[in-house]
């Protein structure tokens, strides 16, 4: 359990140090990841959460956004969206039961620029199957997911 935790706290803070060269970086919640971070690199992001609805654990995914767009809404700052893919994975652990996933998946989000400052809200929804390996049960199944969140240019 320490051990996860210290890989956990270094990975977290090798992406801090890392936000100076990230395009954007944001705050999200969603389901599985529970709370968490991410970082842009040109279309690339990676995310690191902390999941509350299984216990102790962390979730992480590395995405590519492969496709963007605007929306054309006659607003000043239309939403755009955007799709993708990417593998996520997890480590939760609860009373003695560890399970670890691997979730590739595809993912389509909105954003929305905030007039006037370097800030976005986003919303986004993912889907893919998930692999899964535990002390008390594994396998697959089909993954789901959703979060929103503040980008932050």
């Amino acid at each position: 359990m320490k051990k996860v935790l210290g890989v956990f706290v270094v990975g977290l803070a090798l992406g801090f140090l890392s936000f100076g060269a990230a395009q954007k970086f944001g705050v999200y919640t969603g389901y599985p990841g529970g709370i968490g971070g991410h970082y842009f690199t040109g279309d690339m992001r990676v995310s690191v959460g902390i999941p509350f609805f299984y216990g102790f654990g962390v979730d992480a995914s590395l995405d590519m956004i492969m496709g963007r767009g605007m929306m054309d809404m006659s607003m000043e700052n239309p939403f755009s969206y955007y799709y993708g893919g990417g593998v996520g994975g997890s480590f939760y652990s609860v009373v003695g039961v560890s399970v670890m996933s691997v979730y590739p998946h595809m993912l389509a989000g909105l954003e929305f620029d905030l007039p006037g400052s370097n800030m976005s809200v986003f919303s986004e929804v993912n889907v893919g199957p998930m692999f899964s390996f535990g002390s008390l049960f594994g396998g697959f199944a089909v993954g789901y997911g959703g979060k929103v969140g503040v980008n932050f240019r």
